[in-house]
This record gives structure tokens, sequence and C-alpha cells, in this order.
């Protein structure tokens, strides 16, 4: 079977069109909140730049504080059943969203973006757990090439629609939001049971003591530490950057909310055809079912410093 053939397989699908749209909803909210924060929303003339670096910062904090904990959940119970729940509550959060924007309240919205963080950090894991319980081993890397793919690209049409709707058509980010986070939870019945609770796997109740155990753990696996160290870079380099973006149009370039999209496109577009081009033709070098699994939930400890993991 072709590498893009996975697309069209009841093992694949379901989970690629939930973290697909996951993204596209995270990140039409931030869209909407950097545009409004540089172009719109009253009180925020210069400091856009300074309100879109803080509505990252309120997004990755859950990453940072609940990310190991997460990772323990995603051992503990049934990947597919926590994939659901979470899209359950991402309509709620979405909800609060909808409401922020409609009301322009930054702080409505900054508490919608920190709910979002906390979903995408829960989802992270059973994401990247799922990977190995539903596809092949030869798989796997093309699998993950195309998750990573399909996020960008919803992470460049998210924010394009979320920073052009906002100012033009304000009332359409809400029914946007609304519709994703239906979607997502529609994508996510779909998704096979793959059975892989484990009752024995204690979760921690102390994010701190979680994390430090799990990183000392992970520091024993030379392969893993640097894999998590090399994501984490990429992840947070890209933060800065693309949070920066909106700023760097109107106060840089002299271009309006246009210039924004047209460098965030070409940033996305990269990312996401190096990815495909790094999953096709390749595999996992041969291990058992259970480490890999346990590394593709270390290495989702370090995945999501940016947006999207929805």
């Amino acid at each position: 079977m072709s590498e893009l053939g996975l697309l069209a397989t009841r093992r694949f699908l379901p989970l690629f069109v939930t973290q697909f749209l996951g993204a596209f909803g995270d990140n039409v909210l931030r869209g909407a909140i950097a545009v409004l924060a540089v172009y719109g929303m009253a009180g925020t003339a210069g400091d856009g730049a300074l309100i879109s670096t803080l509505a990252a910062a309120a997004f990755t904090v859950p990453f940072l504080l609940f990310s190991a904990t997460a990772g323990q959940l995603a051992d503990r119970f049934d990947r597919t059943l926590i994939a659901r729940a979470v899209k359950v509550a991402e309509i709620g959060l979405m909800a609060i969203a909808a409401w922020g924007i409609l009301r322009a309240d930054l702080g409505v919205l900054i508490v919608a973006l920190v709910g979002m963080g906390a979903h995408s950090t829960v989802f992270g894991p059973v994401k990247y757990g799922l990977l190995p319980d539903l596809l092949k081993p030869q798989e796997l890397t093309a699998g993950n090439g195309l998750v990573e793919a399909g996020t960008f690209v919803a992470i460049l049409l998210g924010t394009i629609a979320g920073g052009s709707l906002a100012l033009a058509h304000p009332l359409a980010v809400p029914g946007l939001l609304g519709a994703t986070a239906l979607g997502g939870l529609a994508a996510s019945l779909l998704i096979p049971r793959a059975g892989n609770a484990d009752p024995a796997v204690r979760v921690g109740l102390n994010p701190l003591s979680v994390t430090l155990r799990v990183l000392r753990d992970t520091a024993r696996d030379r392969v893993s530490m640097l894999a998590i160290y090399g994501i984490s870079v990429f992840w947070g380099v890209g933060a800065v950057v693309m949070a920066q973006f909106p700023a760097i149009a109107r106060e840089t370039l002299g271009t309006d909310s246009e210039g924004a999209t047209l460098l965030l496109a070409v940033f996305a577009v990269g990312v996401a055809v190096g990815s495909v081009l790094a999953g096709l033709g390749h595999r996992v070098p041969s291990r058992s079912d259970a480490r890999r699994a346990a590394l593709a939930g270390l290495v989702a400890v370090a995945d999501g410093q940016i947006l999207v993991e929805g």
C-alpha cells in the first residue's frame, strides 16, 4: 500500500481528521486573537506583539505543566475513549471562545486559550499512542509524517480563516469554531477501539514530580532524549516566530493582515512538505510494540510547544 493510501483506511483517516480539525480550530481562535490584537481590538494599539506572545504563552503553559500526566492518562485508560472525551470538552471551550470573540473580551479569550492548551495537552499523547496501536510497524513513519503535514496545513488554513474573518465577518468566527468542534467529535467516534488501557499504570497527581520522573526515565535513553530536545527546539522557535508574524507584517513590513498570512503560509507549507517527504519511503527500526508505543508517548511530551496539537 502506498503511504498516502493510509488516508483511505479506517485505521488512520478518523484519527487524522480528528487531529486536523483540532489544530484547525485552535488556529482559527489564535489567528482571530492575533489579528484583533494588532488591528482591531480596542485598547491594544501598539501592544499587538505583546498580546500575541501572551496568547502563545497561555496556550503553551498547560503543555509544560501537564504533558507528562497526560501521557500517564493515555497509558492508563483507553486512548480512543480519551480522544472522544477531549472532543466533547472542546465543544464547551469553543463556546467560551465564541463568547469572547463576540464581546471582543481579551480576558475571556485568554481563558479559552488556556483551556484549549489543556485540551491539546491531553490529546497529544493519545494521538501518538494511537498511531502504534492502529498502524503496522512499516506504516508508522508515513503515518507520523502525514499527521505532521496535516497539522501544519490546518495551522495555515485555520490562521488564515481566523485572521481574515475576525475583522471582516466576526460573527462567522464563532460559527466556524462550533462547526469544527462538532466535526472533530464526529470523527473521533469513528476511531477504532484499540483495547490499550493498562490499569496497572498509576497517574500522579503532582505534575511537577511526574514530569521530573519522566525526564529522569527518558534520560537513560539517549535516542529518546535527543528526539525530545530536537522537537522542543523546533516547536519553541516556531511558537515565537509565528506569534510575531502579525506584528512583523504591520510594524516592520508595513503591510496588512494579508502580509502576516503570507509569512505563515510560507512557513507552514515548508514544514508540511518536509513532513511528508520525511515519512515517505522510511521505516521505523525494529522494536517491540510496547517499546515503540513508549517512545511515541515520551516524544509526545515535547510535542505541542506551538499550536497545534488540537
